[in-house]
């Protein structure tokens, strides 16, 4: 298992954003700020299902880091969203 981290920063105060590793790893976010999470999962090719919203003109940026190395990254700038963010895990 390998540790990496989901860092989830909401602007605009009036968001909220599902992210989901797989049914043991979902996260729920609400409201401003920058929220990290510390998540183990197997290495390997993965990819994270993320669902929300943001009405205001704020925008919600995901970001998923192992240690200082970025694996990848999103920003949903729509009022109503869903995306696939997929990335690979190494050791």
């Amino acid at each position: 298992m390998e540790k990496i981290q989901l860092i989830v920063k909401i602007e605009g105060g009036t968001g909220s954003v599902f992210v989901d590793f797989d049914s043991k790893n979902t996260f729920h976010f609400k409201g401003a700020g920058v929220f990290e999470k510390e998540v183990e999962i197997k290495e390997g090719e993965k990819a994270v299902v993320i669902a929300g919203s943001e009405p205001s003109d704020g925008f919600v940026l995901i970001t998923i880091k192992k240690q200082q190395k970025t694996l990848a990254t999103a920003k949903f700038t729509q009022t109503v969203f869903y995306g696939i963010l997929p990335f690979t895990v190494k050791p």
